[in-house]
């Protein structure tokens, strides 16, 4: 029996009523006579799926901690990492927060870290041993422009100190290069000051063969540096966990708010990359981090000529999920 437009659309046997597995239809005609479509429309139960993309750099992109409400993993104490897969484990009771960036047209989610506990476990991250070339980046927004770490792999034993990224006392972002086993470092610290309750795009390069070996961005701005020591070659090979928003050595934690804590293991990223993470451009991103869908919808479509609404429904174990598009065909 042929399949019906909306059976087509949803994906579904006819008779059946069970999802398929993969269906592809190109340029179906005259399904309906009011319609005329020309499309390809692909649904798969093989997911999850990630629709939209960031347009910032995704090159050597090793780790995403969106810290978006969908990305926490609720209930278990976990935060997903939404392109790798070194999941975080919270501690305290950090929420989840929303605001709206008119600027992007976009709705932004966030984790709060209320300063009284709030932090999270990141692990041992050995892909940052003796790295030589790596970037980070985040989103924040502190509730005072007090001493606070934003991220470090520094416990209170000197022989496993690596770095550390934090605010000072008087704004600046700092970046503490733990140099021996022996309590030596070396700092880098930006000119400028970020103020409380303002939302800061912060980006961090390190490369050995650069000069400067490091390069701070914030809000897409390349920071003139002050260094104190001389910047190592490479991060030492230490054994400990990274935390967002602690410095385990101090007790100390961060309050405010943050998203979008990003590893990538390579500092490829130019100072027009760090535009493009400044202005934080997205292909039809809903919220911080992936739209997570349970299963795949994809469609292609060739041209702008008609609204129309494609629905989709799969089964994954007892429950069912649907989810509807609307695309311009």
């Amino acid at each position: 029996m042929a399949k019906t437009y909306k059976q087509i659309l949803a994906g579904i046997n006819t008779g059946s009523r069970r999802p398929v597995d993969t269906s592809s239809y190109t340029h179906i005609k005259q399904v309906r006579p009011e319609i005329r479509l020309t499309a390809t429309v692909t649904i798969s139960t093989h997911g999850p799926s990630y629709y939209a993309y960031p347009k910032w750099s995704t090159t050597g992109l090793a780790s995403w901690w969106t810290l978006a409400s969908t990305e926490t993993i609720a209930g278990s104490g976990g935060v997903r990492d939404s392109h790798g897969s070194t999941n975080g484990t919270i501690s305290g009771d950090p929420a989840a927060g929303t605001y709206e960036d008119l600027d992007a047209g976009l709705k932004r989610r966030f984790t709060v870290f209320d300063g009284t506990g709030d932090y999270i476990d990141l692990g041992d991250i050995t892909a940052l041993d003796s790295a030589a070339a790596w970037s980070i980046g985040m989103r924040f927004r502190p509730d005072a422009v007090t001493a606070q770490p934003l991220l470090g792999r520094y416990p209170s034993s000197n022989t496993n100190k690596q770095f550390l990224v934090e605010i000072t006392s008087d704004g600046k972002i700092k970046l503490t290069y733990a140099t021996n086993a022996s309590g030596g470092v070396a700092t880098v610290e930006t000119g400028n000051a970020v103020s409380a309750d303002v939302w800061y795009n912060l980006l961090i390069t390190h490369n050995t063969s650069s000069s400067p070996r490091t390069n701070i961005y914030l809000n897409g701005t390349d920071e003139t540096l002050t260094a104190v020591g001389t910047v190592p070659t490479t991060l030492r090979s230490v054994s400990g966990n990274v935390y967002i928003g602690r410095n385990e050595a101090s007790g100390a934690v961060y309050t405010g708010d943050m998203y979008d804590v990003t590893y990538w293991s390579t500092a490829e990223l130019s100072s027009a990359q760090a535009t493009v993470w400044n202005t934080d451009a997205r292909t039809d991103r809903i919220v911080a981090g992936y739209s997570r869908i349970p299963g795949d919808l994809v469609v292609n479509v060739p041209n702008n000529r008609t609204l129309e609404t494609v629905r989709g429904r799969r089964r994954r174990g007892s429950r069912t999920y649907q989810h509807q598009i609307t695309a311009n065909i």
